[in-house]
């Protein structure tokens, strides 16, 4: 029979503990711990005394009860009074067995976790996961390995913009338009020397600021008193871009900081999408910030001719602000450059703005105008002077006042030196046809004149002339096929088609729907993914792979820690020694996984929020 050593055996019933060890409570005290495990006691029964010594390793006790009464135990407390005197032992109940109608057996095996807490502390050592004390977004950085689902893309955002927002009339395009005129010469015909971006140049660059100043750059190219050409053949391109740049002949290379205050709504707002088995927008409003960042929310920094790269919101200096620097060049051709300003730390960046460069865009993909020279004008600018023809005409005026005055002496002569002259004859044909009154050769010579044809006409009365002998026909002759001569030449330039100087780049539907411009793309995963990922955040934290003392203390609901190669230290405040094999079991635990519950009577129960302790 063995000897009585005094160990106390109390019963209890639905304790939601088990021993795989998944979930455990963590008291703040022993009186607490206690006070608990009295709430479930099993009432129909007493605390078992001066019982034989219990094995604290676990394994089985006989006990003087009524097996009914033991249908809902599930655990059970005993301590030794002879053998580590002031530890209470937590056990759980594996199995209960019937030996007779006054006694069972049950089988336990000693909680390890309960039993041993409050005399031990942890040690620094890998911590895989834990819910962090710092939610903050950007403060957790360590991939997940999650499954994030299909992207979308609830919302588009300008940087800059042609037009103001939500603009789309093609007057508004035209108003908010800056045009730059590009030629090789000034109006007047002048060159100088200009320095663009750092190079020098003699192009000569003009800003109009409206539709109506482009009108004036072409009307004093035009203008037939100070224009040196006469045309627009001088310009080599116009381009457009927003006036939001606001460039200037002393200052063209103009950078323009514009600060994109973040839409709250779509950046760090709720997981939206349409869902077609409700036929409705499902939302989801995610509980851990993690979700926030890459790569479940990130954006997409997009230029005006679709080139990108993806930036983080958790990578600007403030996450509710996020500046983008633009900067403008003229020459040798259009061209932007647009990075974002204070982004991935103080000193990654360059200049006073802090930009950083390695994320920059550049855009050359703006619209140009179409521009037709008027081909006849830059011809008749050029010879005008070589081609007396207003002179010329007065002449002829004067001539035509002579023939008049004279022809009608000569008509006879004429007539008879036709009717007996061969040359006169291959010239004029039969002499029937030319029976006219010769006074109105004159008449018909200008009029012809007059409508290009004077050329064989001058020559007619050049051979007149010579058969007659006469100065007046011989002068109006030669003056007359000059004429022709010029206008011939005059008329076969305004056939001339418009010669085309520029061509057009109207940069299509992306110009028209006030796409072509920097702009960021909100990404965010499907609302369903981010409820998924969400409530595993929300049960086992986050992703830590970092030596440190593992925190099972940060939150007000539960904590979940896990390890690799856990170890644990004496508590000295209680100064008691953990058992080898208690010890080993212990930090086994750990590595696998356990969730901390700080209120018992909310255990399992993830519905709960689970705040940061302050």
């Amino acid at each position: 029979m063995p000897l009585p050593y005094g160990s106390v055996v109390v019963l209890f019933g639905e304790v939601p503990l088990d021993p795989m060890y998944e979930h455990t409570i963590l008291f703040n005290s022993i009186p607490e711990q206690r006070a608990y495990f009295e709430t479930k006691k099993i009432t129909q029964t007493t605390n078992y005394s001066n019982l034989s010594y219990i094995r604290h390793q676990g394994g089985s006790i006989r006990l003087e009860s009524d097996m009914s009464l033991l249908t809902n135990c599930n655990y059970i407390q005993f301590y030794n009074p002879l053998a580590y005197e002031d530890v209470s032992f937590y056990c759980f109940v594996t199995n209960i067995q019937y030996i007779n109608e006054h006694t069972v057996q049950i089988d336990y095996m000693i909680d390890q976790i309960q039993t041993w807490w409050p005399y031990f502390d942890l040690n620094p050592c890998y911590v895989e996961r834990e819910h962090v004390r710092n939610d903050a977004v950007g403060a957790n950085r360590v991939s997940e390995g999650v499954d994030t689902g299909p992207y979308i893309c609830p919302g588009i955002e300008r940087i800059d913009h042609w037009a103001s927002v939500g603009a789309n009339e093609l007057g508004d395009y035209i108003q908010n338009t800056t045009f730059i005129v590009v030629a090789t010469q000034a109006p007047d015909g002048s060159q100088s020397s200009y320095q663009f971006n750092g190079v020098a140049s003699s192009m000569y660059v003009e800003f109009a600021y409206d539709v109506n100043g482009l009108q004036n750059i072409f009307d004093r190219y035009l203008d037939p008193t100070t224009s040196a050409t006469h045309s627009l053949e001088p310009i080599v391109s116009i381009g457009m871009f927003p006036s939001y740049f606001k460039p200037n002949a002393a200052n063209p290379i103009n950078p323009v900081v514009n600060t994109l205050q973040l839409d709250q709504a779509i950046g760090f707002g709720g997981f939206m999408a349409y869902d077609p088995e409700t036929v409705s927008v499902k939302t989801y409003l995610p509980k851990n910030n993690k979700l926030y960042q890459y790569p479940y929310n990130y954006m997409v920094f997009e230029s005006p001719d679709g080139s990108n790269i993806e930036l983080k919101f958790e990578d600007f200096k403030n996450n509710n602000e996020h500046k983008f620097i633009t900067w403008l060049s003229v020459l040798p051709e259009l061209q932007t450059m647009c990075a974002p300003c204070d982004y991935e730390g103080p000193n990654n960046g360059f200049g006073s703005s802090n930009m950083n460069m390695r994320y920059a865009l550049y855009c050359k993909a703006y619209p140009y105008c179409a521009v037709a020279s008027d081909a006849f004008s830059a011809w008749w600018a050029q010879n005008q002077y070589s081609m007396p023809i207003a002179g010329a005409v007065n002449t002829v005026m004067d001539v035509q006042t002579n023939l008049f005055n004279q022809m009608s002496t000569l008509g006879n002569k004429i007539e008879q030196k036709i009717n007996g002259n061969k040359a006169m004859n291959k010239l004029f044909g039969e002499p029937q046809i030319l029976r006219i009154p010769v006074g109105s050769i004159g008449k018909a010579a200008t009029e012809i004149a007059q409508k290009g044809g004077a050329l064989g006409v001058g020559q007619v009365m050049s051979a007149a002339g010579n058969i007659l002998d006469s100065d007046i026909l011989k002068g109006a002759g030669g003056i007359l096929e000059k004429i022709g001569a010029d206008l011939a030449a005059i008329q076969g330039h305004k056939a001339v088609p418009d010669t085309l100087v520029t061509k057009a780049n109207n940069g299509g539907v992306n110009h028209y729907m006030e796409m072509d411009c920097y702009k960021i793309h909100y990404i965010k995963i499907r609302p369903e993914y981010a409820e998924i990922i969400d409530n595993y955040f929300s049960c086992f934290g986050y992703a830590i792979h970092k030596v440190k003392v593992p925190d099972i203390t940060s939150r007000t609901q539960w904590n979940y820690i896990k390890t690799k190669g856990c170890t644990i230290k004496k508590n000295l405040e209680n100064n008691k020694a953990v058992p080898m094999e208690a010890e080993r079991e212990i930090c086994a635990i750990f590595d696998k996984g356990i969730t901390f519950w700080h209120n018992p009577y909310n255990i399992h129960n993830y519905n709960l929020n689970n705040p940061i302790v302050e």
